[in-house]
């Protein structure tokens, strides 16, 4: 994940190499080619696509299985990384299809590789934070082929990707995938020595005794118990309030983090005026700065794990004090509190990196750049860890695939956005950064 995924976010770095190559030069005009849009408008294009096919990639996993979408997500970031290689003067329409290839393959891929954290329930939050890191930190790729470019060509460099990729990612799909995410969840049954005692005499009490009090203990099973109760089918998983709240915090969340990106050379300007080396400088930084996703990612999956099992303390402790009694509609409330700790964490980084960009300083774009690191850690691993407890996992590809759809076609409104003059554009993101508080404040104090 690391290597070969979602290196595109750092696609800002490369805009020097761009220019080099003479991509989209007739759109330039007396301009410097880094500061014309079309580039951005090309990175639009790129995740706006891959948010509204992603729901493609989750049909087919709950239909096909998960390891012929994993071989296909492989084979199209190849195909998006090929054509990198042979984008040029004469060849610019390409960096359209390039990216799209490369978008959709990445996070397709990722979502499959989010159904290896089914094999470690107890950390299952850490697991789906350190891919999620993986992928966001994988913007570094860039900053590397940038500092190379001079002696290793651009074409050589995603050539490599393209072809690595293959050799890494063909094999995890044949060997480490399962068919089916639910297969991918089943657990070696552990047979004890105790299944071999004969039961005698005053035992028996004793032993009844002890399978009332271990099914009264079994939050896990009260939990998925609850889940299924509640969303028989996948239109269920849609029309629900939970369903709801996560897709209005994703929607903005994804809005704001792909206007940082797409603006990220303007705000620069905007910041250091008639000072094109800073500007530049940072520009390269910034990809090195974004990976601090992977570096940040073990503290943001703590969160969510020691959130979900403080949460699963406190349903066992009201099982046992209600003898059982507790309803699955509590139940399963509360277990969703678990979540609300990330969706805080984020919108309060969302909140402070945006209120960053209106100090003009270079010490402030980094901890703008660390905070965003966490902010897209939680972003998508918060995202994914919800939609695993909220619903069944048998619906997990259709509703986090409609997710991102919704969320992809909410975004195309950046483009207007975009528009706004610098200031204007990051007061509104800090407005939309505090829209992100909703989500949280309402699952701590949903009555149940």
């Amino acid at each position: 994940m690391l290597l070969f995924s979602g290196f595109h976010y750092g696609y800002n770095t490369l805009k020097g190499d761009f220019k080099k190559l003479g991509i989209f030069e007739d759109q330039c005009g007396e301009q410097n080619c880094t500061t014309q849009p079309m580039i951005d408008y090309a990175f639009s294009a790129w995740v706006n696509t891959q948010m509204l096919l992603v729901t493609g990639t989750g049909f087919l996993m709950d239909k096909v299985g998960l390891r012929f979408v994993k071989i296909l997500s492989v084979v199209l970031y190849s195909m998006g990384s090929f054509m990198f290689a042979f984008t040029n003067r004469t060849t610019a329409g390409l960096l359209f299809p390039a990216g799209i290839f490369v978008a959709i393959g990445s996070v397709s891929s990722l979502v499959c590789n989010h159904q290896i954290s089914s094999m470690f329930p107890t950390a299952q939050g850490l697991v789906i934070s350190m891919l999620s890191g993986a992928y966001d930190s994988s913007s570094a790729v860039t900053f590397v082929i940038a500092n190379i470019s001079d002696t290793v060509p651009l074409q050589t460099s995603f050539i490599a990707i393209a072809v690595g990729s293959l050799i890494f990612g063909i094999p995890m799909g044949l060997f480490v995938m399962k068919r089916w995410a639910t297969d991918m969840a089943k657990q070696p049954n552990r047979e004890t020595a105790c299944d071999e005692f004969e039961v005698t005499y005053g035992d028996v009490k004793l032993e009844g005794q002890e399978e009332e009090r271990k099914d009264l203990m079994d939050v896990d099973g009260r939990i998925q118990s609850a889940v299924n109760k509640r969303f028989p089918t996948s239109k269920s998983c849609i029309l629900s309030l939970p369903f709801a709240a996560v897709l209005l915090w994703f929607m903005f969340g994804l809005f704001r983090l792909t206007y940082f990106f797409s603006q990220l050379v303007p705000i620069l300007f905007y910041a250091f005026p008639e000072d094109e080396p800073t500007v530049y400088s940072l520009l390269e930084m910034s990809s090195f700065l974004f990976a601090a996703g992977f570096v940040v990612s073990p503290f943001t999956g703590f969160i969510l794990v020691y959130s979900k099992a403080f949460f699963r303390r406190k349903i066992e402790r009201k099982l046992i004090e209600t003898n059982g009694q507790m309803s699955d509609n509590e139940v399963y409330w509360t277990y969703l509190q678990s979540m609300a700790p990330g969706f805080l964490l984020m919108a309060i980084s969302g909140i402070l990196f945006s209120s960053l960009q209106l100090i003009k300083s270079k010490a402030t774009f980094i901890i703008t750049c660390v905070l965003l690191s966490v902010y897209r850690s939680l972003l998508f691993s918060t995202c994914i860890n919800f939609v695993l407890i909220a619903f069944p996992l048998r619906n997990f590809g259709t509703v986090n695939g409609l997710l991102s759809t919704v969320g992809g076609i909410f975004n195309t409104l950046e483009n207007a956005l975009k528009q706004a003059p610098i200031f204007s554009g990051t007061i509104i993101s800090i407005g939309i950064s505090c829209v992100l508080l909703v989500t949280p404040l309402f699952l701590l104090f949903k009555r149940q």
